[in-house]
């Protein structure tokens, strides 16, 4: 009988959404949710991506819009990131990027182009000391 509760203990664990840190970076899969300071955040939906396939030339910008919710004491926030995606490289760094309702910022860095399964590298940082 001492099998049960050490089964509901490995059950509950694998429904536990993994953590991160404020201030630093971390993939999510559409769909997928990790838990933060700010609250759970949910990858929720690709809105527009207008990127430029790896193998062809470009002369446009290459924007990307998601969706994400962060639910903080049964509260939902939805945060919408869009823009243009700069390589990480660039002179001039500028992502898409949201504050959200306690003060934090969200931002994306990157996104895979895998239109199979999408993967969004985020950015949480804590609220500005003041």
């Amino acid at each position: 009988m001492r099998l049960r509760p050490v089964l509901l203990a490995i059950m509950l664990t694998a429904c536990i959404s993994p953590s991160v840190a404020f201030d630093t970076s971390f993939q999510i899969a559409l769909g997928d949710s990790v838990r933060s300071p700010a609250g759970t955040i949910t990858f929720v939906e690709v809105v527009r991506d207008n990127r430029c396939p790896p193998w062809a030339d470009c002369v446009s910008d290459e924007t990307v819009a998601i969706r994400v919710e962060v639910e903080r004491d049964g509260v939902i926030e939805l945060a919408v990131l869009d823009g243009v995606l700069i390589p990480l490289g660039a002179d001039h760094p500028r992502f898409p990027a949201t504050d959200l309702a306690d003060g934090s910022r969200i931002t994306l860095l990157d996104m895979t182009f895998d239109r199979e399964s999408q993967t969004a590298t985020l950015l949480l940082n804590a609220a500005p000391r003041m």
